[in-house]
């Protein structure tokens, strides 16, 4: 009789650091473009049977370019993971962050109210305001909002996406704003 142990540690690991780099955007950690669509179709079909809002925020830096072009890029990564991290300590554990690439992330709102929505946009929106702290230097880095809902704008996932980039678009006319699709 022979026995053969063989440890595969190294190989799971190996494996699971696979597993969360194919959904993840490797800066900043958060979803990438992907596994966010598929995050917000399995909301939407959660939504359909509860009747509940879903909202989807595009959201990017006003004025990034300049960061990177005047600080290096080196800089305008760490305004990218300082961002993504306020992100994540002003949404909801149910929320849903992603990055689109570049300077846009998006947020996917649950199981909302119009209200509730109202208020997680204003409490993010606020939240991105106060300056970054890079190099030892402050950085006021101002960010604009396009929003989306679920029914009222569309039921699909990637139009929903599409619609807040275009709400997003409206914002950015005067910069540090918000908007929602079909509210000018």
């Amino acid at each position: 009789m022979q026995i053969i142990v063989r440890d595969i540690t190294e190989r799971k690991k190996y494996e699971e650091k696979l597993e969360f780099l194919a959904a993840r955007d490797p800066l900043t950690e958060l979803l990438n473009r992907r596994s966010f669509v598929e995050s917000l179709q399995i909301s939407i079909s959660e939504a359909k049977v509860t009747g509940e809002l879903v909202a989807v925020l595009y959201l990017d830096l006003d004025r990034f370019k300049m960061i990177n072009d005047t600080l290096g890029h080196e800089a305008g990564d760490e305004i990218l993971k300082l961002f993504s991290k306020r992100l994540r300590k002003y949404t909801r554990e149910e929320d849903v962050i992603g990055r689109m690439g570049g300077d846009e992330f998006v947020i996917l709102l649950k199981n909302d109210s119009m209200v509730s929505i109202k208020k997680s946009v204003k409490r993010i929106y606020k939240a991105i305001q106060s300056p970054y702290q890079v190099k030892g230097q402050d950085f006021m880095v101002t960010s604009s909002i396009g929003i989306s809902i679920y029914p009222t704008n569309s039921e699909n996932p990637k139009k929903l996406v599409q619609y807040a980039d275009k709400a997003l678009y409206d914002a950015k006319v005067n910069r540090n704003k918000y908007r929602f699709y079909g509210q000018g």
